[in-house]
């Protein structure tokens, strides 16, 4: 395998960006429950959907995201990260969205599905090679290597025009 499939291909570059999606979504929220004010409000939240003892599942639920929102990031721990994903945003289909269909608009389950096929994703593939587990593992691409293959040639950049 070419530097340049091992980069761009199956546990390459392509990962990331779904895992920085993922994470910087799921760490937005999960700081937001932490709050004393967000904690406040998904406590009373979680208490009206009949979830007890609603306090502590609020505050469980803001530490899965953030924990998981940055496992995914980095690229560490990534499957057990998607678990958390998956559980936490199965959770709020089933009490909050699904009854509001799948419009975003309409407060449905059109972002949750994105964030749970994300997290599927990741789930199955693992973070890839361009992640913290790569570099333990040593499967990383230096920052050289980086430069050196996915500077595009004047060709690659036509090309890129016409897929």
């Amino acid at each position: 395998m070419g530097m340049l499939e091992k980069i761009e291909g199956e546990g390459g570059i392509s990962l990331l960006p779904p895992r920085i999606a993922l994470g910087s979504s799921m760490i937005y929220h999960g700081t937001q429950k932490l709050t004393p004010k967000g904690l406040e409000h998904a406590g009373n939240m979680f208490e009206q959907l009949g979830l007890k003892p609603a306090k502590p599942l609020a505050m469980a639920t803001g530490l899965t995201e953030l924990i998981a929102g940055a496992l995914s990031i980095l690229g560490i721990g990534t499957r057990l990260a998607a678990l958390g994903v998956l559980v936490t945003q199965a959770v709020a289909v089933s009490k909050v969205h699904l009854p509001k269909g799948f419009s975003m608009a309409k407060s449905g389950f059109e972002f949750n599905s994105a964030l749970m096929a994300i997290a599927a994703g990741l789930l199955l593939s693992g973070p890839g090679d361009v992640s913290l587990k790569g570099v333990l593992h040593g499967k990383h691409l230096s920052g050289k290597h980086l430069r050196k293959h996915l500077r595009p040639t004047m060709g690659h950049r036509l090309l890129a025009v016409f897929q």
